[in-house]
């Protein structure tokens, strides 16, 4: 026991740090999402892919260009849809981050041109008094913000996500939440836009349409135009004055949410709600307007926008996969619990003063509480973190069904939901794992393609399989929720989001559909900027729905028969069980069947023919509406249907609402020679619980041996840690930590719960409390904390990492014990002791004189004190490591003393240096800028550490080539090929792409060879031969790409071969001489097929 204690403490240890390490991960800034479009050339031909920031269409299909151009200015965009529309070609507009769902990028076949309008992103002109801002399609939320802000305007209402930009707003009808005024939709606050459209040849082939109120028709067209109009070239929005908001959200039962949902908006001006259907509970964020004097500095950074280390991505994707193919609802709702409650800790990313959330309410400027995204801003860190969505790493990857339902209609469809969830009270933790179901309002617009009538939004995002084939869990009653709200309720879909099935008719729903289809037909009478899928979800084309086997399980169609789900995974066409007109992929009739059949199997290991006998069939059948079920990867089990089963009688089935996926509890169960899996139907069973590739011990293959059998998943081992199985450990560490979590996270909730109402009403009572006595408490306390706990639990970390994985931070495993006063912890003690201390004082200052101190100079004070701590920290440790290095008697004779010596002066310098630009940076001075200039800022030292070239190596960056001759830290000297010295400062480098030609295992060469178009025939065997003789010569390097010779160009009077191969690397004038010998060789090979050379120039003349 003992021993098992000290093993178990150990995996405790290891998930610690791993869980430290994690969290120091988040600091690092994010990876910026790679442009969707992706074109390569080869031979002059260039074909280019474009996708959305997700890696995946709907229908998984791959979208394909001929080329894409990046138009700058207006002139320059209507010149590319001309040449296009001269040349019939499809078009197809995209933006810098592709955010839209639907294929609405996708051009017809792979001849069409994408226009692209990331460097169409300038805001041309602001008028203060008026509120006019004029701005090009291009530029993003992120930006017109800002600008805004800049000239003390603000856009009223906008969407959560900065990442979309102008021009996707108009495209797709994207809108924040709001039932005042004229509503949250952006378009509605466009007063005037310019589209190019393509034209007639007597207009050009293109023309700029301006379009406001004065003519009405077109401009409602144009609003939401699903980017079939043509190209929006720049937008002229009505601003309101900056204004500032107060944010707080309020936690209530959903069990009202129907009656309270409508007047809750109409209440509060940015009100929205995020609904929790598996845990019966719904946030309301009251949302208003306070005067511009109220004091507050809030911000915005919503954890879900956030950068993200790509490790965590990938152990929460891993974990939902997990937890799919196991039909494991019980750990979906566990985490889902555990992730709500750290947002609702964490304020949903909201901080009272740009750094910490410390209680609502929220209040600062309107466009520091609008939007956020963090994780598009960064430079590039090799995907070490990311965007949470990133298709490039392994992570997070979901369906979004977003619909809008008119609001009188909107009570009924909650407690439809609501139903839904009381017959399978699991069902929806994967969507609350997404954060709930966001619950926006949005009121009647002009545009013909926007909200017909005032409606509440729901977004719903919910795991997706990269198994387009593989069901979900509880997938009948998420596609319920998309038919009951698309059908019954008559929703509108969001153009940006969705599935296929949600644009089913949809257009029939929109009054003005017509008008639009009219609009589009002036504009655009050939069709360039529309394609098949546009086509088929404006109703001019079928094809919509892509019926398939398999195609309801990715909402491709609305099945209709067996196959559209997975019928050889339990997966059947089945009615709805709150909306029976719905077409669902559920699981519940060919369970119950396969159990009804079970019962002519015979005996198994757990003589279920005998316990099977007694269920009557009526029973089974009874309960194909009632329940709902788990499905694993080979099959599935009932979820919702018996109690617990006696594997050994048989006698208790329990009551029909209890849970039989949790049911084979850890009981000893005898394993016969003959063992039946009941296919699929106890697939988790045959599949998970007998097999012989279990986790764990070993079976006996005879017979006779007992196993521990549990639900989700089985240990068939005879108990202990045994086999040293370091993927076992991790995941009972990980499971310890949080079971951990969530015990503690509920007695923490539990007791605040209990004295929140009693606190408030004291600070209600006495408002000297909250002004005076709670700050200056809670920074002594804070002072307490840092001075006399906070070493002790510094020196219990330092006590772990001695016996754990993070020996490495101490020493330890390196140079023997080390004492805590020159080990990690010990170095990090002092600062972030005066730091705490500093940042509670300075908040008193701050309280009692709050005009003198602005809040601007405490930030900018905390982000000062802050650089301090963490260079003093990183040089106490620095110096601990080195000296405890010189100090080694393990290390004499091993480490350069000297050289020791010298790196601990440079990195004291360096730190230090580095401190300083980062108090500067802090303080408002642009080092980076004139370090730049200066050609200086660690240019030198990145080159003399990452070492692109050396001394003698021949060189080209950007227009200078030579030989290196001299590396300083400034400079470098480099010898031209007319031996003239040129001096290269070191800044160059960092901006230009480095050739290093000395280092290059191979070259590679392109030849031309023109013909006399009267050989024509002799071709192809001129070609073969030129082929193997270049493969022959000993100077081609074979180990990249073969050599070809081809037939590349024809004109009127000359054929043109084109030569391609490696030659290896040589001295130049060797390598000139190869090159002259392989085409020597060519020349008599055409020479010995009586060919003839042609010339380009007798074409030329021709012409």
């Amino acid at each position: 026991m003992f021993e098992l204690g000290r093993y178990r403490s150990r995996i405790l240890r290891d998930a610690l740090w791993k869980c430290l390490l994690l969290l120091m991960c988040v600091l690092v800034r994010s990876s910026p999402p790679e442009n969707p479009i992706r074109c390569t050339t080869f031979n002059s031909s260039t074909k280019c892919t474009i996708t959305n920031s997700y890696g995946a269409f709907p229908d998984r299909s791959t979208c394909r260009a001929a080329d894409a151009v990046y138009p700058t200015t207006e002139e320059e965009l209507v010149s590319v849809v001309a040449m296009a529309t001269k040349n019939g070609r499809k078009m197809k507009v995209a933006t810098r981050f592709g955010h839209s769902i639907p294929k609405l990028v996708c051009a017809d076949g792979d001849q069409g041109l994408l226009i692209s309008t990331e460097y169409l992103n300038r805001t041309l002109h602001i008028n203060e008094s008026s509120g006019m801002m004029r701005v090009e399609t291009g530029v993003t939320l992120k930006q017109l913000i800002e600008d805004a802000a800049k000239a003390g305007l603000a856009l009223p209402y906008a969407p959560y996500w900065w990442g979309l930009t102008v021009g996707g707003l108009m495209g797709t009808g994207a809108h924040g939440s709001s039932l005042w005024g004229k509503g949250s939709s952006v378009h509605d606050y466009v007063v005037q836009l310019r589209i190019v459209t393509p034209a007639e040849h007597a207009d050009g082939y293109a023309r700029v349409r301006n379009l406001d109120d004065y003519n009405q028709l077109e401009f409602n067209a144009a609003k939401v135009s699903l980017g079939v109009l043509g190209v929006i070239s720049e937008v002229t929005l009505k601003l309101e004055p900056l204004f500032k908001r107060s944010v707080t959200y309020i936690e209530k039962s959903d069990s009202d949410l129907a009656e309270q949902v409508i007047e809750f908006g109409k209440q509060h001006e940015f009100a929205d709600l995020i609904w929790y259907p598996s845990q019966r509970k719904a946030m309301y964020r009251m949302d208003d307007r306070v005067p511009y004097n109220t004091s507050g500095n809030a911000w915005i950074d919503f954890p879900g926008f956030q950068s993200t280390p790509s490790v965590a991505l990938a152990i929460l994707r891993l974990t939902e996969e997990a937890e799919e193919s196991k039909a494991d609802a019980d750990s979906k709702c566990r985490r889902a619990k555990l992730i709500t409650s750290a947002l609702r800790l964490s304020g949903y990313g909201f901080t009272n003063n740009g750094i910490i959330f410390t209680g609502y309410p929220v209040i600062g400027y309107h466009n520091r509480l609008q939007a956020s995204g963090a994780c598009l801003t960064g430079p590039e860190n090799a995907l070490i973190t990311a965007c949470p969505w990133d298709h490039r790493i392994k992570a997070l990857f979901y369906h979004q069904t977003t619909f809008s339902i008119g609001l009188s209609k909107v009570p009924d469809f909650i407690r439809d939901v609501q139903k839904l969830v009381h017959l399978a009270p699991k069902s929806l933790c994967g969507v609350d794992l997404y954060d709930g179901i966001l619950m926006r309002y949005v009121t009647r617009s002009n545009a013909f393609l926007g909200k017909q009538e005032d409606a509440v939004d729901f977004d719903i995002t919910y795991y997706r399989s990269k198994d387009p084939l593989r069901p979900r869990l509880f997938q009948d009653i998420l596609e319920e929720i998309e038919q009951l709200g698309m059908f019954k309720y008559g929703a509108l879909p969001h153009w940006g989001k969705n599935r296929n099935v949600a644009f089913h008719k949809a257009i029939n729903k929109y009054k003005k559909a017509a008008e639009f289809i009219k609009v589009k037909r002036m504009y655009d009478p050939q069709g360039l900027f529309s394609s098949e899928w546009t086509d088929q979800v404006l109703g001019l084309k079928d094809g919509l729905m892509i019926v398939k086997q398999g195609c309801g399980l990715e909402g491709l169609c609305i099945c209709s028969e067996d196959s559209h789900c997975a019928p050889d995974k339990g997966y059947l066409c089945q009615q709805g069980k709150v909306y029976p007109d719905a077409k669902l992929n559920g699981v519940v009739r060919m369970a119950a069947l396969r159990l009804a059949k079970s019962r002519s199997l015979g005996s198994s290991c757990f003589s279920f023919g005998r316990d099977l006998s007694r269920i009557e069939t009526r029973v089974l059948f009874s309960l194909m509406n009632t329940s709902s079920f788990c499905t694993n990867s080979s099959g599935f089990v009932l979820d919702n249907i018996g109690g617990k089963f006696d594997c050994k009688g048989g006698k208790d089935l329990g009551s029909d609402r209890a849970k039989w996926c949790g049911t084979f509890s850890a009981m000893p169960v005898r394993l016969g020679s003959n063992v039946l899996g009941f296919g699929g139907s106890f697939g988790m069973v045959s599949q998970r619980l007998y097999s012989s590739n279990a986790v764990g011990g070993n079976v006996d293959k005879s017979g006779g041996s007992e196993v521990g059998v549990s639900s989700g998943g089985v240990d068939v081992s005879d108990g202990g840690f045994g086999g040293g199985d370091w993927v076992e450990k991790v995941k009972g560490a990980w499971k310890s930590v949080i079971d951990a979590g969530n015990y503690t996270g509920e007695k923490v909730k539990e007791v605040s719960d209990e004295l929140m109402p009693y606190g408030q009403q004291l600070l209600d009572t006495h408002p000297y409390l909250k002004d005076v006595i709670v700050p200056v408490g809670c920074t002594l306390t804070g002072t307490i904390l840092a001075w006399f706990v906070m070493p002790k639990v510094l020196r219990r970390f330092h006590k772990f990492s001695m016996q754990g994985p993070a020996q490495l931070l101490s020493g330890s495993s390196l140079w023997g014990p080390v004492p805590y006063e020159r080990s990690f912890w010990g170095a990090l003690e002092d600062p972030l002791r005066y730091v705490v201390t500093f940042m509670a004082f300075s908040q008193i200052a701050n309280m009692v004189a709050p005009t003198t101190i602005a809040s601007q100079y405490i930030l900018q004070t905390w982000r000062g004190a802050v650089i301090l701590s963490v260079v003093w920290f990183l040089h106490r440790w620095k110096t601990n490591v080195i000296s405890r290095a010189l100090a080694s008697k393990s290390s004499q004779g091993l480490v350069d003393r000297d050289k020791l010596l010298a790196i601990d002066k440079i990195s004291s310098v360096a730190l230090f240096s580095l401190g300083l630009m980062a108090l500067a940076e802090a303080f408002g001075v642009a080092v980076q800028s004139i370090l730049t200039v200066g050609g200086i800022g660690g240019n030198g030292l990145s080159v003399q550490m990452s070492r692109p070239f050396s001394v003698g190596d021949t060189i080209r960056a950007g227009s200078v080539e030579g030989q290196v001759v001299e590396m300083g830290l400034t400079t470098t000297r480099l010898l031209s090929a007319e031996k003239f010295p040129v001096i290269v400062p070191n800044s160059l480098f960092s901006s230009q792409v480095i050739v290093n030609k000395s280092r290059a295992e191979w070259r590679a060469m392109l030849t031309k060879i023109p013909l006399h178009i009267s050989e024509f025939d002799k071709i192809p065997q001129i070609s073969d031969d030129i082929t193997n003789m270049i493969k022959s010569n000993s100077n081609v390097f074979l180990e990249r790409e073969v050599p070809y010779c081809f037939l590349s160009r024809v004109e009127r009077s000359y054929a043109e071969l084109t030569l391609g191969y490696n030659l290896k690397h040589m001295r130049k004038d060797l390598l000139c001489a190869a090159e002259q010998d392989i085409l020597l060789k060519s020349v008599q090979i055409i020479q010995q097929h009586g060919a003839t050379l042609g010339s380009t120039f007798e074409d030329s003349i021709g012409q």
